[in-house]
């Protein structure tokens, strides 16, 4: 193992979907695995959008920005209230 390697968190490859119920231009994963920084997602054909990435192992919170000031979530992942009021969805990466 290498040096730097030792003190990583172990990460998993992880394709995050979402059917927006409304058409949206852009549309951004934003989740506690990285601080709420938020990835940019591609739509596809059909409206849907995704992206791929790497998270680390646990359970996470997070939520879909669209057209940049609209938060929504995948009513189809399990779900909590936030501290702002709305809810954010929870992925587990195992």
């Amino acid at each position: 193992m290498k040096r730097n390697e030792k003190n990583k968190p172990h990460t998993s490859w992880v394709t995050l979907e979402f059917q927006p119920s409304e058409s949206f231009s852009n549309v951004i994963v934003k989740g506690a695995w990285d601080g709420w920084k938020g990835s940019i997602m591609h739509k596809k054909k059909n409206g849907a959008f995704y992206v791929r990435k790497k998270i680390p192992v646990g359970a996470w919170e997070c939520g879909f920005k669209c057209n940049d000031d609209i938060w929504q979530i995948n009513p189809d992942m399990k779900a909590t209230p936030s501290p702002f009021g709305s809810l954010n969805n929870i992925i587990t990466v195992r």
